[in-house]
């Protein structure tokens, strides 16, 4: 697996469609979504708790890995890995939750199930390759005089 550690020669097409489509799209449909779910999102059923963890969590992120990647530091990369994790673990809950409860929509919660794996992958590659670019090795410290 090649890894990318200059980011002048770095292919770099994806990472800019992830910071500047795909993460502000990201966090607008979060809003988007506390903000037309906000009655059921806060009904205090536990169900309705998952959900609005999964839209915060999108929501803290998202903003994260925006300015992060923005700035070329770890927190945009660790950002954007967890962004992948988050989702695919919110994504494999609802599945479950509908297969328990609301057999009825389990083809939806499937594809959406298979989506976040697909994305989480190829995201989860991506940044993989590109991780040197975010988080430079440390040169180790000279060594000082022995005593």
């Amino acid at each position: 697996m090649t890894k990318y550690t200059d980011r002048y020669t770095a292919p770099l097409l994806f990472h800019k469609l992830m910071n500047y489509l795909f993460l502000p799209l990201t966090f607008l449909f979060a809003v988007e979504r506390l903000v037309m779910e906000h009655a059921i999102l806060f009904s205090g059923n536990w169900i309705a708790a998952v959900d609005a963890c999964s839209v915060f969590a999108t929501l803290l992120l998202s903003a994260l890995a925006f300015v992060g990647l923005l700035r070329w530091k770890p927190l945009g990369w660790y950002s954007v890995m967890a962004l992948q994790a988050v989702q695919l673990a919110f994504s494999i809950a609802t599945l479950v939750i509908c297969a328990a409860f609301t057999p009825d929509v389990l083809r939806a919660a499937a594809a959406q199930s298979a989506g976040a794996v697909l994305r989480a992958a190829l995201v989860g590659l991506y940044y993989l390759k590109r991780r040197p670019l975010f988080c430079p090795a440390k040169a180790p410290a000279p060594a000082g005089p022995e005593l």
